[in-house]
């Protein structure tokens, strides 16, 4: 069905190889967002992206505090 159409197959093949072969462009790091105490009383930071750390989730949870509370005030 290629051939009849014109196309080579192995020109197909080598044209999505040089497509698929791009390496993927690196994004820049996001800033922190919130500033936390962890249980070894170190001050750290989370840009919230990806998971809720633990002590952020255990004081929203049982202290009743929300994400706002530890905001980093520019």
């Amino acid at each position: 069905m290629l051939i009849a159409d014109g196309i080579d197959p192995n020109e197909l093949l080598n044209s999505l190889a040089a497509v698929k072969s791009g390496t993927k462009a690196k994004r820049a790091q996001r800033p922190a967002k919130y500033s936390y105490v962890d249980e070894n009383g170190e001050t750290k930071t989370w840009t919230g992206q990806g998971r809720t750390p633990a002590v952020i989730k255990k004081a929203m949870d049982e202290q009743g505090k929300s994400l706002d509370d530890f905001l980093i005030k520019q």
